[in-house]
């Protein structure tokens, strides 16, 4: 086909491939931050030990068009800053000190750190029935609570995976189908509530956690520049308010 209808096809194919390209590495991206947020196993570890996460999402930024201040690597709090500086705790890292920190960040009742939408947001049902909606509607199949991080990191992992599938195949309403699930997913879920997590993680002693929510703070609102938005969040001290008296500093 390429040969029968000349150069402009040529262009075309080159650009499409781009583009998909470029909504792949986003998935990549997507699905990298997720597995920051589950529970440490050794082979999560190990690839964070040996600088894996770091090459990846390296690899991933020379095709996504960058969009500063959040991912100049040179930069002070860029993501990749962020990244560079949670690899370099690992030198001193095990497996027991990571999975203990883990569970002592997110895990302990009455913490304002935890993983679910639900601590950071006036959450009514709905809320907590539209992530489900969203879920359903591409197909997405969850075993966590649907406000888990990890669960709607994984979900724009999905959509991302299926933008750029559908940018390879040439359908142009598939692609904006898609893309307009982002941009409303991204705009009134993680995008809301992710930096104040960020924000409320001290950074512990020899633990990558607040580098790592902090990296993903700063993807969100690079991911956030590249779909047109701009995002409403909420402030760390507001989600304060929000907490009965006694909660836990998660640096405690």
């Amino acid at each position: 086909m390429l040969k029968e209808n000349g150069a402009s096809n040529v262009s075309l194919g080159t650009e499409r491939e781009m583009a998909a390209d470029i909504a792949f590495q986003r998935s990549k991206v997507y699905k990298l931050f997720s597995s920051l947020f589950s529970f440490p196993e050794r082979e999560l570890f190990e690839f964070l030990k040996s600088g894996g996460l770091l090459n990846e999402i390296r690899k991933a930024f020379r095709i996504i068009p960058p969009a500063p201040p959040f991912i100049k690597e040179r930069r002070k709090g860029s993501i990749l800053d962020h990244l560079g500086r949670a690899t370099e705790k690992f030198s001193s890292l095990n497996l027991k000190d990571l999975q203990e920190g883990y569970a002592g960040i997110f895990e302990t009742p009455g913490k304002r750190c935890a993983l679910y939408e639900a601590n950071y947001l006036d959450f009514p049902q709905e809320e907590m029935a539209d992530i489900a909606g969203f879920y359903n509607a591409f197909g997405f199949k969850f075993e966590e609570r649907p406000d888990h991080l990890g669960a709607e990191l994984e979900f724009l992992h999905l959509l991302t995976m299926k933008e750029a599938k559908a940018v390879f195949s040439g359908e142009e309403k598939r692609v904006e189908l898609c893309m307009d699930g982002e941009r409303k997913f991204l705009s009134t879920h993680p995008g809301r509530w992710v930096e104040a997590m960020a924000e409320n993680i001290k950074e512990r002693e020899g633990l990558p956690y607040f580098r790592f929510a902090s990296a993903l703070a700063g993807w969100l609102r690079a991911e956030a520049q590249y779909l047109g938005l701009t995002l409403e969040t909420v402030k760390a001290s507001r989600m304060r308010e929000m907490f009965h008296d006694g909660f836990v500093a998660c640096d405690s």
